[in-house]
């Protein structure tokens, strides 16, 4: 007894002590909230983390066992110890959150700022969850850094709780908060001052040492930490204007991020390499910057404002965000390059002008890369990637700046962080337009809003047709509200901005093409509003990928809902101008936009995943700040965990080093004027791409003159930028002209001012237009009967017909084949040849005289299909391709024209359409109305193979090759180029068909004059005029339709067959 006496007496205080903690924690204040909880696991994550890296030793065996691990010297001890040192450390940091936040509620009242700060402290860590979710690369050190801020504001928050109450008065627990949030951010801007000294010495020429930087960071941010804290403990009530001083000093050296803008040296293994010169705008520009960075800090020291700067924290934000892309690299994809090199070029050099001239696909953005290139660099193709960036950092730049008064600093950094790192910079421009309508300062000055929102919504129209109509259609109505405000407020005013507005108006249509810009950018976006889901539309079932990446993509629905259920609940908020702006946003925009968002989902983040991004970064904040900055801020963690989900990388610091490196070490750049392309300047070039240039830009100055331009129709937009000549119509690429009226107009252009050359074969980027015959028909019609055809360094053009460029290709070649027992489509056991060209085998006959390259004279013994039988074997090497054969005489001018028609082949011909027939047949009722008919097909004359008959009426196949054969009245084929039919198939089914004709082109059935198609029940509409030889034929006599594979219709009947023309060609 004496003994459980003495071991009570020794428990039961300890318990009794225990208990009163519980009580102290759980019972006297808050538990910990929301905030404290996720700080608390990601704290706990970290510990296990730093648990199983340094837990990673050898495993000890007991026994000569042999396993898995065995092989690997892995280790299996941490996996299971991982597990409980999560769990424990979750406990414990559970525990001390709770303590904390009784500890801050009992001694200051309110422990919510905490929250707040918390919060904020974990945005870093929600950037690394985010990729966690779609199976993404994670920045693990971001989830360490959210950890080590949340903490600090945890530290100082309980510093503030011990010290604050004995000075704390009743106005200053604001400051006091303020405070404790400016005490969590002073070691991250202590961590990068380091670095921003490093950007300024490596423009200096000192190569920067990647550890001592990031080791200095950190020592630096300690040392302000133990700074921090000791202000805390001693400071008393003057803790507040120090920290604020604290805060500016560690600001100063940060506007030397701009430096980034000043390209690094090139060195290639050759010595330094050439590189954009950069011109005295640019240093100016990087030193008004800086300045008005320092301008901002000085404001606000001597203002006792906030002190931090959207000015000076800008550079620091762009350089984490903006990946800097200073390499001299010649883009391949010249399509999408030529939207960007050619506008500002063709502007400056012919005078083109935007929607009038050329039409930029993307609208006045498209100009901007090229205008910083000439205004701060030689214009080069070399410095177009320094120019993107720093397009795209400056209005990130602006983007912080007008986002920082409405949404607060510490949370404008997000949107600024993603929106360039994802998005367009189309995107970007609609942002920053909304934030500048949104500022609260703007706002309290109506007629100055309405001025600037007519001057910046005209411009953002122009800058991004498609977004900046829809972002003005979603803020007319609160444009109507301040303009009712403010003739209610300033009548007199009012009504004189107004007129100076139309003033202005009024002179600028009368002495500037203003006018037809506009009505050209409008009637772009009308036009391609209506056939954007077909023209360039992808089904979100081709690119799904069924996991949680597809939700989140598609997340940007619940935006509009959420402002939906708000005006609803709230009907009251309408009558707010801030409020209608932001639900404009909310609402009106994303549903404008809705046909753009989901008419072409590609695979990754594509549009759909650019407009959830916008609407959760840009909009969403907006919205919610309506309430209070309160609403925002929970809900951003999990913005940022969405938008991270979509990041295409990891985060690192790693810019920040990237960002001081005085020089980059490149590979031997190539100089465009060594192969004849002096505009690509040096660069890094692949060389593929090169060659076709060279070889591009090389032939057309031997076939034009001087003053003279050419038309492509390959889809490489830039080439008119390389070849240094003016593009002769408004659209750059088939491509982008689907539009009937499009291509009136650009057959107009061509029709007034024909251009001498047409580019018509050279690596072609047709993408899902497949050929410029299908995409842009009309065109394509218009130039296959006004141009000749002519091959150059295996690349086609068309000429005109006097063109003595022109001259008869009279010779034939082998294939292009190797393969067993074939070198260079020539045998290497018999003696035949094969040629790719079924007509052109055609037009040869036994006894005919051929002569090679090296085997001279052969005579022809036999023919069968493209394989030609010889007398005597020849040469591989010497005979084959690309060698040239003479035929005889009497077939040269047959020769010629099929020559001709195979390049047209090459060009634009589409051997397999797919189900292009079964989609026009499905709109047969609207498609009736674009087209007439020309001649019904008069199935009495049919002649059947493999087919016959059944008693019910149906074609029923009997052999391996079904077919049937009409007989036509010999009608040409461009006035009838449609054949438009009701197939039905007895068991329903997808029926590959093939159509065949003959003519004067190909009398007899060949393989290049056919079109392959899918037929289902019901009407078929199949565009044989895509294919050149029915478009050039002149009398057309037969038809014949095979049935490719009889297994996949047992029975079928054609029924109505009729040929059609387009109408308004």
């Amino acid at each position: 007894m004496t003994a459980l006496t003495a071991a009570k007496k020794r428990i039961l205080p300890s318990l009794e002590r225990a208990r009163q903690l519980h009580h102290e924690v759980f019972t006297r204040g808050p538990g910990p909230s929301v905030a404290l909880v996720a700080l608390s696991l990601v704290l706990a994550g970290c510990v296990a983390l730093a648990y199983y890296e340094l837990a990673a030793g050898a495993e000890a065996y007991e026994q000569f066992l042999v396993g898995g691990i065995t092989f690997t010297d892995g280790a299996k001890a941490r996996d299971f110890n991982v597990v409980f040192v999560f769990m424990a450390a979750t406990v414990v940091c559970l525990l001390l959150a709770a303590a904390m936040s009784s500890y801050v509620h009992r001694r200051l009242g309110d422990a919510r700022p905490l929250d707040n700060i918390v919060l904020l402290s974990l945005l870093p860590a929600a950037l690394a969850f985010g990729p966690l979710l779609t199976g993404g690369a994670t920045a693990i050190h971001m989830l360490v850094i959210g950890a080590v801020m949340g903490l600090l504001g945890v530290v100082f928050a309980a510093l503030a709780a011990w010290r604050a109450p004995d000075w704390i008065g009743p106005s200053d627990p604001s400051a006091l908060w303020s405070a404790v949030a400016a005490s969590a951010v002073v070691p991250g801007l202590a961590f990068a001052v380091p670095f921003a000294i490093n950007v300024a010495t490596g423009k200096l020429g000192n190569m920067p040492t990647g550890n001592a930087t990031l080791e200095a960071g950190l020592a630096f941010a300690a040392v302000t930490c133990a700074i921090v804290a000791i202000l805390w403990v001693r400071a008393g009530r003057s803790v507040v204007g120090r920290l604020q001083g604290v805060l500016l000093a560690l600001q100063v050296p940060l506007p030397l991020f701009f430096l980034i803008f000043i390209p690094p040296r090139l060195v290639s293994p050759e010595g330094p390499a050439p590189q954009p010169q950069a011109g005295p705008v640019l240093y100016i520009l990087v030193g008004c910057l800086i300045i008005i960075a320092m301008a901002d800090l000085a404001r606000r020291a001597l203002q006792s404002r906030s002190a931090l700067s959207p000015w000076a924290l800008g550079g620091l934000l762009i350089c984490l965000a903006i990946p800097a892309s200073f390499l001299p690299y010649l883009p391949i994809d010249d399509y999408h390059f030529g939207e960007y090199i050619y506008p500002w070029w063709a502007l400056t050099t012919f005078g083109q002008l935007p929607y009038v001239d050329y039409t930029p696909a993307h609208g006045l953005v498209n100009y901007l890369a090229g205008a910083i290139s000439d205004l701060l660099f030689d214009g080069s193709v070399a410095a177009q990637h320094a120019s993107s960036t720093i397009a795209i950092s400056l209005l990130a730049l602006l983007l912080f700046v007008f986002l920082t008064p409405t949404i607060g600093l510490g949370l404008a950094w997000v949107p600024v962080f993603f929106v360039p790192l994802l998005a367009p910079i189309s995107w970007l421009w609609i942002a920053v337009f909304v934030a500048a309508m949104t500022v609260p300062s703007l706002l309290d000055r109506k007629v100055l809003w309405l001025v600037l929102w007519v001057g910046l919504g005209t411009l953002t129209v122009l800058a991004a047709p498609a977004q900046g109509a829809a972002a003005v259609l979603a803020s007319i109505p609160a444009g109507i509200l301040m303009f009712v405000l403010a003739l209610r407020d300033n009548f007199r005013t009012t009504v004189m901005a107004l007129c100076g507005i139309l003033a202005v108006l009024l002179l600028l249509a009368l002495t500037t093409p203003m006018i037809p810009i506009i009505v050209g950018a409008l009637t772009y976006v009308l036009e391609n509003s209506g056939i954007n889901a077909i023209a360039y539309g992808i089904p979100w079932t081709a690119t799904a990928t069924g996991s949680a990446y597809e939700i989140l993509r598609a997340g940007w629905v619940a935006v509009p809902l959420l402002g939906i259920f708000i005006t609803i609940a709230r009907p009251s908020l309408v009558r707010e101008p801030f409020a209608l702006l932001a639900l404009g946003g909310a609402i009106v925009f994303p549903l404008t936009i809705s046909g753009y968002t989901m008419g072409r989902i590609d695979p990754g983040i594509t549009r759909m995943g650019f407009v959830t991004l916008w609407l959760a970064l840009i909009a969403l904040p907006l919205m919610l700040v309506i309430f209070s900055r309160q609403r925002l801020l929970m809900v951003m963690p999990v913005m940022v965990v969405v938008c991270a989900a979509l990041l295409p990388r990891p985060i690192s610091h790693s810019p920040l080093l990237e960002a001081a490196v005085p020089e980059i070490d490149i590979p031997n750049l190539v100089d465009g004027q060594t192969v004849g392309v002096p505009r690509v300047g040096h660069v890094i070039a692949d060389t593929g791409h090169l060659f076709r240039l060279a070889a591009v830009v090389n032939r057309l100055d031997s076939l034009l003159a001087p003053d003279e331009t050419f038309l492509d129709l390959t889809g490489h937009g830039a080439d008119y930028f390389y070849a240094g000549r003016r593009m002769p119509v408004t659209i750059a690429a088939p491509y982008n002209m689907a539009h009937v009226a499009q291509q009136r107009r650009t057959i107009q252009a061509l029709e007034a001012n024909p251009p001498p050359v047409v580019l018509l074969l050279a690596a072609n980027l047709n993408f899902e237009g497949q050929s410029t015959a299908l995409r842009a028909h009309n065109v394509y019609r218009w130039v296959v009967q006004n141009y000749r055809t002519v091959e150059f360094d295996d690349f086609v053009y068309g000429v005109m017909p006097t063109d003595p460029a022109v001259e008869d290709e009279s010779t034939i070649q082998t294939a292009d084949h190797t393969g067993e027992n074939w070198t260079n489509g020539v045998s290497v056991l018999n003696d035949v040849f094969f040629l790719d060209n079924e007509r052109l085998a055609g037009l040869l006959a036994p006894g005919d005289v051929l002569t090679f390259a090296g085997s001279g004279d052969r005579t022809i013994v036999g023919i069968d299909g493209v394989n030609v039988s010889l007398d005597a074997m020849i040469d591989p090497l010497r005979d084959g391709y690309p060698n040239t054969i003479d035929v005889p005489k009497r077939l040269r001018s047959a020769v010629a024209a099929e020559q001709e028609l195979a390049l047209l082949d090459l060009a634009f011909r589409v051997s397999d359409v797919g189900n292009l027939a079964v989609s026009w047949g499905r709109s047969i009722a609207s498609l009736a109305e674009q087209m007439t008919s020309i001649l019904d097909v008069d199935l009495s004359t049919q002649v059947l193979n493999d087919l016959e008959w059944n008693e019910d009426g149906w074609l029923v196949p009997t052999g391996l090759d079904p077919y049937l054969i009409v007989e036509l009245p010999g009608i040409a084929g461009a006035d009838g180029g449609l054949l438009v039919t009701e197939f039905e198939c007895r068991d329903g089914g997808r029926a590959p068909l093939q159509l065949f004709w003959t003519s004067e082109l190909n009398p007899t059935f060949v393989e290049e004059a056919s079109v392959s198609f899918n037929a289902e029940n019901g009407w078929l509409i199949a565009p044989l005029d895509a294919q050149p030889r029915w478009l050039l034929a002149s009398a057309i006599t037969q038809l014949r339709l095979d049935l490719n594979d009889p297994a996949a219709c047992p029975a079928f009947r054609v029924n109505q067959p009729y040929l059609a023309q387009r109408n308004g060609l």
